[in-house]
């Protein structure tokens, strides 16, 4: 049967497979983790270093944001919420760390508000007599309702 040995071939033996998880499973004793971190890294490693290729890259990424976490169109409660947010913050760094999209790009993905648009901050003012609030148009507006004195000053804030 020396067919079997020959290299070409892409059946590999019980045995052999047998020889590698053993001796991940004596790394993974001294190294005092478990086989499947050991793997985990692994493969985290061989995905980055295809991340260089281009044409692989682009490939391996539409791959991966297939399992981005997908917003609810409503949250029912607050655990929701916070359950949805942690799972984007761990696909974000999942992302980050296999270098298949760039800090801006997960920034872009994650804002409410695209990169063109200014953003306008609505300041109180408490120290003013009088209630209400300056739109970002520099407006004043009264506020129904608010019982405390102050006016407040809009800042555009553009990039």
């Amino acid at each position: 049967m020396p067919n079997q040995l020959a290299n070409s071939k892409r059946r590999q033996s019980l045995a052999e497979h047998k020889a590698v998880l053993a001796a991940l499973a004596k790394i993974a004793e001294t190294e005092n983790t478990t086989v499947m971190a050991l793997l985990r890294q692994a493969g985290r490693d061989l995905v980055k270093s295809r991340a260089g290729e281009p044409v692989l890259a682009k490939a391996l990424s539409s791959v991966v944001w297939e399992f981005a976490p997908k917003m609810p169109a409503r949250f029912k409660t607050a655990a929701q919420l916070a359950r949805f947010k942690r799972e984007q913050r761990a696909f974000d760094r999942v992302i980050l760390d296999l270098q298949l999209a760039t800090p801006a790009a997960i920034q872009q993905r994650n804002s409410m508000v695209t990169a063109g648009r200014g953003v306008h901050i609505l300041e109180l003012d408490q120290s003013l007599d009088g209630s209400g609030f300056t739109s970002p148009t520099g407006t004043h507006m009264s506020s129904p309702g608010a019982g405390a004195p102050g006016r407040s000053k809009a800042k555009s804030l553009r990039p």
